[in-house]
């Protein structure tokens, strides 16, 4: 799900100070694409026990059996690597959708269904928010490369269906609306400074004022 307000997330890697760019996952190897998938996995499993602050790139190596190294050979940094995990999280979300798509008709109850399940995806698992909203502002050009390629495609076609007779500018303007309702809502609620209730109504009542297709 995509973000667009600015959020201030710590980051520890501890990463060595001098590292080749790590290899494009097209241009893996079986063996390497299955290591790859191993941490992206490992990281996966930490982020749902902890919050990112506390996770180390370290940890990640650890819970994959894997040396430091080879996690930096793969991954930049640590937001590269949980950007990535993100983005795992997200296609986890969008599979979930497809195997269970939304029984709504109308667009803009499809739209409200889908966006009321992202919300409820950020209630169950709410130590995603943080790599979501880390995606959205990071300088790390391989992690900013992934957030702005993979991770925003997954974005507009998680909504793709509900906004298809719209133009390409105006499905984009939506989909960054919904992620910047979810970037402050899911924010305010994880501060304590409203209730997830509130969130819920809010994005129906913002998906209401949109001017939809029928």
């Amino acid at each position: 799900m995509p973000v667009s307000r600015p959020y201030s997330v710590a980051s520890v890697t501890g990463a060595p100070s001098r590292r080749a760019a790590p290899p494009d996952p097209k241009d893996l190897t079986p063996q390497e694409h299955a290591r790859r998938e191993r941490i992206i996995q490992a990281g996966l499993s930490l982020l749902i026990e902890r919050p990112y602050e506390q996770v180390q790139v370290r940890d990640v190596a650890d819970g994959a059996g894997l040396a430091l190294g080879t996690v930096y050979r793969y991954f930049a940094s640590k937001e590269h690597l949980f950007t990535a995990v993100h983005l795992a999280w997200q296609d986890r979300f969008r599979r979930q959708l497809r195997a269970r798509p939304p029984k709504a008709v109308d667009n803009r109850s499809l739209l409200t269904e889908i966006a009321i399940r992202a919300i409820r995806s950020f209630q169950r698992q709410p130590n995603f928010y943080a790599t979501m909203v880390m995606a959205s502002r990071t300088t790390d050009p391989h992690a900013r490369a992934l957030a702005q390629g993979e991770l925003w495609r997954h974005s507009e076609d998680i909504f793709a269906v509900p906004l298809s007779g719209l133009t390409a500018d105006d499905r984009r303007a939506i989909v960054m609306l919904i992620g910047a309702m979810l970037d402050w809502t899911i924010g305010a609620w994880l501060a304590g400074g409203t209730t997830i209730d509130e969130v819920y109504r809010g994005m129906e009542r913002m998906i209401g004022l949109l001017k939809l297709p029928d």
